[in-house]
């Protein structure tokens, strides 16, 4: 996987548009280096739960987050 240029890819998502992550707690700091967390100062990252599916433990909690976005 090393020789693989997906992994050496420098593309990040353009600054200019927030970005927002949820996630579990402890992949917050891969979720920092990754290509679609970006500089926007609107930019975040939240923390949710601690299983890999977690629309199902906080379903209204994340339609809650999406709803605030589109106003």
């Amino acid at each position: 996987m090393k020789k693989d240029v997906f992994w050496f890819n420098q593309d990040k998502w353009n600054d200019s548009i927030p970005t927002i992550i949820i996630t579990e707690k402890y992949r917050m700091s891969e979720y920092e280096r990754s290509e679609y967390f970006n500089q926007n100062s609107e930019s975040k990252i939240i923390p949710m739960g601690t299983f890999h599916y977690i629309q199902w433990e906080y379903p209204h909690e994340i339609s809650d987050i999406l709803i605030s976005l589109s106003k």
